[in-house]
């Protein structure tokens, strides 16, 4: 045979062997999956759902962004399976919202019919039993309908409350260069440009490495808050990319900040930064 016809039968195999692997089927799955749902969701949820999904982009390559359906298709698997899996999660808990929000209300029932008075009252009809194999049958109850899920506290308390309008005055922050091992803090601030007091009932940061402070009290209209992110570097390297998503009582009701920076190795002898 000749070497040129082994090297192509080496190709073959190889990409027969990649594609019939279980990772790789996994995330066609997933990825399958996601897109499925996020086609269903309003663009500022399908925002959410690409800001999340591009937060689990750590230490990938140069220029890779996820911020929009188009660019979630294309990355999506260059996300690990298990980020991959989380994400599909979020973008779950998107439409179960909007199924929520867009349930119509129970019709009301119409009053029964009041009896006319000088009608005098029924006897009650005695139940009809029917033998069945030499037993009297009898219907059965109908099994009891299962629960329906909590809704987190927070969801409820900021959709309770009547909406405002909120300004930010940064949605992603640049670090740049960061050297391994230190705390670099930024603060994202914002305007309640609406008639109505605004309340952040949660902030959640993607990852432990990132801790979040947040003006906990109400922010009256035309007044101004905070979001506080601190980074810690240690143990991390290469671009980095975070997010914090923040729950409040504007439209929508969830919102996604990032901020991204190289983490570098310090020059040997000169230790790291600090804060």
């Amino acid at each position: 045979m000749k070497l040129s016809n082994i090297i192509t039968c080496l190709f073959l195999v190889a990409a027969i062997t990649f594609a019939a692997s279980p990772a790789n089927a996994q995330t066609t799955r997933l990825k399958k999956e996601t897109m499925k749902l996020v086609k269903t969701l309003s663009p500022e949820e399908q925002e959410a759902v690409a800001l999340f999904a591009g937060s689990k982009l750590v230490g990938k390559e140069e220029g890779v962004q996820i911020n929009d359906k188009k660019s979630l298709k294309k990355y999506f698997s260059t996300l690990s399976p298990a980020n991959q899996a989380e994400v599909l999660e979020f973008a779950k808990n998107q439409t179960m919202k909007e199924a929520i929000a867009e349930a119509p209300a129970p019709a009301a029932k119409p009053a029964p019919a009041t009896k006319p008075a000088n009608k005098p009252a029924q006897p009650a009809q005695p139940v009809k039993l029917t033998p069945s194999n030499g037993n009297m049958a009898t219907t059965p109850a109908k099994p009891a309908q299962p629960a329906k899920p909590a809704r987190p506290s927070w969801i409820e308390k900021a959709e309770s409350m009547p909406a405002t309008t909120v300004k930010w005055d940064e949605e992603l922050h640049d670090f740049g260069t960061i050297k391994q091992g230190d705390v670099v803090t930024h603060t994202f601030t914002f305007t309640n440009v609406g008639n109505q007091p605004l309340q952040i009932t949660r902030v959640k940061a993607s990852c432990g490495c990132t801790t979040p402070e947040w003006s906990k009290e109400a922010i009256a209209p035309g007044e101004s808050g905070m979001i506080k992110v601190s980074f810690n570097s240690r143990g991390k390297s290469g671009n980095q990319r975070k997010a914090v998503t923040i729950w409040h009582n504007s439209q929508p009701i969830q919102k996604v900040l990032q901020f991204k920076g190289n983490v570098v190795l310090p020059t040997p002898g000169t230790g790291t930064g600090g804060n």
